[in-house]
């Protein structure tokens, strides 16, 4: 079972290069601030040893006071970025945004309920392949919304109901 598993994910390089993506980001990001922290810490303490006191501040307000700080930055640097270079900023946002867009050429609703709420290995859908092959179609699954023409609601012995309550409204 543990080569069906290596052919599954093999089976899908996207898929694979999405999580490996991913994993090495976030294992950048961390290890990023993990870094800060060491740094910040080694200067508090420094700083401390000089004479200066200082409260002691708790690891996870440093993580925090970090990512605060190491965002701050980041949005300052984009604003300022954006500010400097307006055209380009919005040449490249609509770029990304069609290449973003071509996955509409590709789309497909889907309307059959068995393609909707079955699996097409599912035990059940191969039998109704299987019956419906041999024997014809049993029954069709459909689905069937009905509107009033005329949605307004009526009073009846002091309550108020929608129109799907009218006698006449099934016939």
């Amino acid at each position: 079972s543990e080569t069906g598993l290596i052919q599954r994910v093999f089976a899908r390089p996207l898929w694979l290069a999405m999580l490996l993506t991913f994993l090495g980001l976030t294992f950048l990001f961390l290890a990023g601030l993990a870094i800060r922290w060491c740094i910040d810490r080694q200067r508090d303490d420094t700083a401390t040893a000089a004479g200066s006191f200082s409260p002691p501040i708790g690891c996870y307000s440093k993580v925090g006071a970090t990512i605060q700080y190491g965002s701050t930055w980041l949005f300052a640097r984009q604003g300022a970025l954006v500010a400097r270079f307006p055209v380009i900023t919005l040449l490249l946002t609509l770029l990304v945004l069609a290449m973003l867009c071509c996955g509409f050429l590709r789309f497909r609703v889907t309307t059959d309920p068995v393609e909707l709420w079955s699996d097409p290995k599912s035990r059940a859908r191969l039998e109704k392949k299987y019956f419906d092959e041999n024997f014809g179609p049993f029954h069709r699954t459909e689905q069937l919304i009905i509107r009033p023409a005329n949605a307004t609601p009526f009073m009846r012995n002091g309550e108020c109901f929608g129109a799907v309550f009218e006698k006449s409204f099934l016939r």
